[in-house]
């Protein structure tokens, strides 16, 4: 989870993982929408473009299972405390 420690751009992301910029845009839409990460700025290049950082909401998320009982643990990011997930439509 690249965006945890820092606010990333699509397009880093798209450098850091080696992920077509095209490919990058509708997981962030997902992910913004299911509330696992938020749009903490916004800005425009030096040429003018549009951009849009990003920051995970979660720190971690452990998910145990034991033949019988499911756990899941969720820590939520401190850096991220009191944000919230949009509004679902």
């Amino acid at each position: 989870m690249a965006t945890v420690h820092e606010p990333l751009s699509a397009a880093e992301l798209s450098r850091k993982y080696e992920i077509p910029l095209n490919l990058v845009y509708p997981r962030l839409k997902e992910l913004v929408e299911a509330g696992l990460i938020a749009v903490v700025k916004s800005g425009r290049t030096p040429d003018g473009k549009w951009y849009d950082l990003y920051r995970s909401l979660l720190l971690r998320v452990d998910v145990m299972f034991d033949g019988v009982d499911l756990k899941v643990d969720v820590k939520v990011n401190s850096h991220m405390r009191g944000a919230h997930a949009p509004d679902p439509k």
